[in-house]
C-alpha cells in the first residue's frame, strides 16, 4: 500500500519532513559526543598545570616599630572567614587581637572577639573612625583605610626609603597617581618589600579607558610586572615553569597582606594583575556597572571612590572596629 501510494502521489514520497520541536532538537544535540580538536588537545598537555599558590601569612611578618606618640595598634588573630551572601563580601571572626601598645617592642593579646573585613585582617590597624592630622602628616609610617562599612582607619606600615627612595625606577610613568590613595600606597608598600627581599618589581599599567566596565578604568586596579622581563608572555612562562614563583609569591603576599586581590591566584596567565575594591566582587555588571560608568562620566575615578566612603547605615556597618579616638 504504501508503495501503491508513492507511486500515485510521488510529491508525498518526496516531502520533507517538518521541523523537529526545539526541546527535542536541543536533547539530540546534547546527546551527540563533542569532537576536541587535536590542536586543543595537543596544547592542554603541552601546557603546564596550574602552580599551587601558598601565600606567606601574616603573622610572619615583622613586626613594626612605634613610638611613643603613636596611638595603640591592632592585629586580629585566630579568625575564620564568614561569606556574606548579600554583598559577597568576606569578614573574619577572629578570636581577638594582638595589640601593639606605643612604643612597645612586644605583642600582647586580648580575647575581645572582633569581626574585620578582610581587606584589615592581617594588617596592625587603630581605627578612630575619623581623620587624624599626625598620622595624615606622615603617609610614609601611616596609610589611611576607609570602605562602606569600615570608618577611617589607619593601617601602620613603614616603607623603608633606603630600600625604596622613590618611585623612579618601579614607577616611571606615575601609574599610582591614578590609582585610588590606599590601593597607591599599599602597592608601594609591596613592592618596598619585595626590593628588600631582592625581588626588583615595576608598574606597567593603572587607570586606563576602554572595552566593557573594569576595575582599571575607575582606578581600582593595577598590573606589574618583574623589573627585567619586557614581555607579558615571557613573564607568564617563567611563572609557570617556577623559574620565578618565588618572586611573584613573595609580592603575592605582600599586597594581599594589605587587602589588595591578586588574580594570579585563581588565573595563572593573570600574575600581574592586583585589585582593590571592598566589597564589590568580580567585574561590575548589571546596575552597578551602570551607575559606576555614570561617575566615570561625570566626575572620573574620584567620583567612583566616593561610594567608598563609611556608611553608619548599612546593615554590615562594622561600628564594633571603632577604636577609642587618638589624642
Amino acid at each position: 500500500m504504501a508503495i501503491l501510494l508513492a507511486v500515485l502521489t510521488p510529491e508525498l514520497a518526496l516531502a520533507k519532513p517538518g521541523p523537529r520541536p526545539r526541546a527535542t532538537l536541543r536533547a539530540s544535540l546534547a546527546s551527540r559526543p563533542k569532537k576536541v580538536p587535536a590542536s586543543r588537545i595537543a596544547a592542554a598537555a603541552k601546557r603546564p598545570r596550574r602552580p599551587k599558590v601558598t601565600l606567606k601569612d601574616a603573622s610572619a611578618w615583622p613586626v613594626p616599630s612605634t613610638r611613643a606618640d603613636d596611638p595603640t595598634f591592632y592585629r586580629a588573630y585566630d579568625c575564620k572567614p564568614r561569606r556574606l551572601r548579600a554583598d559577597l563580601r568576606t569578614f573574619y571572626d577572629c578570636a581577638g587581637d594582638e595589640v601593639l601598645a606605643p612604643g612597645a617592642s612586644e605583642l600582647t593579646r586580648n580575647a575581645t572577639p572582633r569581626t574585620v573585613p578582610s581587606e584589615l585582617v592581617g594588617v596592625f590597624r587603630s581605627c578612630p573612625f575619623a581623620p587624624v592630622a599626625a598620622l595624615d602628616a606622615e603617609p610614609d609610617r601611616f596609610f589611611a583605610y576607609e570602605d562602606r562599612d569600615v570608618g577611617r582607619c589607619y593601617v601602620l606600615a613603614p616603607i623603608d626609603r633606603q630600600v625604596l627612595p622613590s618611585l623612579d625606577r618601579h614607577d616611571p610613568r606615575r601609574y599610582l597617581q591614578g590609582l585610588h590613595p590606599y590601593l597607591a600606597a599599599a602597592m608601594e608598600r609591596a613592592l618596598a618589600e619585595a626590593k628588600a627581599a631582592g625581588f626588583d618589581f615595576r608598574v606597567i599599567s593603572g587607570n586606563r579607558s576602554g572595552g566593557r566596565p573594569n576595575w582599571h578604568q575607575m582606578g581600582l586596579a593595577v598590573d606589574v610586572n618583574l623589573a627585567h622581563r619586557k614581555g607579558l608572555k615571557e613573564a607568564t612562562a617563567a611563572y609557570l615553569s617556577g623559574q620565578e614563583r618565588d618572586a611573584w609569591l613573595f609580592l603575592a603576599s605582600a599586597a594581599t597582606r594589605y587587602g589588595l586581590y591578586w588574580l594570579g591566584a585563581v588565573d595563572p596567565d593573570e600574575i600581574f594583575h592586583f585589585e582593590w575594591r571592598p566589597g564589590w566582587t568580580g567585574l561590575p555588571h548589571g546596575d552597578l556597572a551602570r551607575d559606576l560608568a555614570a561617575d566615570l562620566e561625570r566626575g572620573g575615578p574620584p567620583l567612583v571612590w566616593e561610594r567608598l566612603r563609611y556608611d553608619p547605615t548599612r546593615p554590615n556597618a562594622l561600628t564594633t572596629l571603632r577604636d577609642p579616638p587618638v589624642p
